[in-house]
C-alpha cells in the first residue's frame, strides 16, 4: 500500500530528507509547480516544513484521508506564528472520496491526544478548484499566501 509505505517518508521530509514517492514543498518539482500557481517557494518556506509536529500532523492526515493535496496557511505559512498559534490546514480530497473522508471530524479524531493544535478544513477537489477564480475566496488566498505541503 503506497500510503502506508509513505508515512515514514513524510516524517523524513519534515526532517529534511527528500522522499522518492512523495513531493513536498522544497523539492524542485513542487517549487516549479508552486511558482506556476503563485505559491511562495523559497528556502525559508522549506525550513518551516521541518517542524516535527507538523510532520506528525501530515503523516496522520495522509493516512486518514489519502488526499490529493494538503496546504498550510495562516500564521505558520507566513512565518509570523506566536506561542498560541495553531496550524491552519486545508486537506483536498477527491470528489469521489467516501463521506467520512470529506469531513474534518476524522482529522480531529486522528490528532486526538497529540497535544497539537490545528484547524483543519476538508474540501473536495472540485469545490477547491471552483473557488480559485474568486480572489477573496479561501482557496485563492491559500494558493497565494500558503504552502503546499503534500501532493499525491
Amino acid at each position: 500500500d503506497l500510503i502506508r509505505e509513505s508515512i515514514p517518508t513524510v516524517r523524513g521530509v519534515c526532517a529534511g530528507v527528500e522522499p522518492p514517492v512523495l513531493r513536498m514543498l522544497g523539492s524542485v518539482n513542487q517549487q516549479a509547480a508552486g511558482s506556476r500557481m503563485g505559491m511562495r517557494t523559497n528556502a525559508a518556506d522549506e525550513s518551516k516544513t521541518r517542524d516535527p509536529r507538523l510532520g506528525e500532523v501530515l503523516a496522520r492526515l495522509i493516512e486518514a484521508y489519502h488526499p490529493e493535496a494538503i496546504y498550510l496557511f495562516g500564521s505558520y505559512a507566513r512565518g509570523d506564528m506566536g506561542p498560541d498559534s495553531d496550524y491552519d490546514i486545508i486537506v483536498v480530497v477527491s470528489d469521489d472520496a467516501p463521506p467520512e473522508r470529506r469531513r474534518s471530524r476524522l482529522a480531529y479524531e486522528r490528532l486526538w491526544g497529540t497535544g497539537i493544535a490545528a484547524d483543519i478544513l476538508v474540501w473536495t477537489r472540485t469545490r477547491f478548484d471552483n473557488r480559485l477564480r474568486l480572489s477573496a475566496a479561501l482557496p485563492a488566498t491559500v494558493i497565494r499566501e500558503g504552502k503546499l505541503l503534500y501532493a499525491a
